[in-house]
């Protein structure tokens, strides 16, 4: 199967990858008040559009926005709209991280038990 490579502006952690807007497209829509909703999560918000053509984006944040912006916290509260601000997940890489650990103690003791079952079951004597 060949997959399509993603562009430079397109959003693949998305639920359906599509293309990500430009952050200057995303304050445009904020000062026009076209913006209903915004979720921020990692380097990437999801916008939810109001009238007309109401609708969700996705916006790429400039690097370092990831932590909420007292600037756009300010301005998204002056409009009276929702938004929440959402650590990225990080359960994925903290169990990854322990993987390597697990193996290297867990691949002898299971070997060991392996070996105990096998050394018991030829120790018994067998009857006819």
């Amino acid at each position: 199967m060949v997959r399509p490579v993603a562009a430079a502006n397109d959003c693949p952690d998305l639920p359906r990858p599509g293309p990500c807007r430009p952050y200057a497209d995303f304050t445009r829509l904020l000062e026009a008040g076209r913006v209903e909703r915004v979720v921020v999560r990692g380097e990437r918000a999801e916008v939810t559009l109001g009238l007309p053509g109401p609708g969700q984006v996705a916006v790429r944040l400039p690097g370092g926005q990831a932590t909420p912006d007292p600037g756009l916290i300010s301005q998204l509260e002056q409009q009276g709209m929702a938004s929440r601000f959402e650590a990225p997940n990080q359960w994925l890489p903290i169990l990854l991280n322990f993987l390597p650990a697990l193996l290297f103690f867990l691949l002898p003791v299971t070997l060991f038990a392996v070996l105990l079952v096998v050394l018991a079951r030829r120790g018994r004597p067998r009857t006819p």
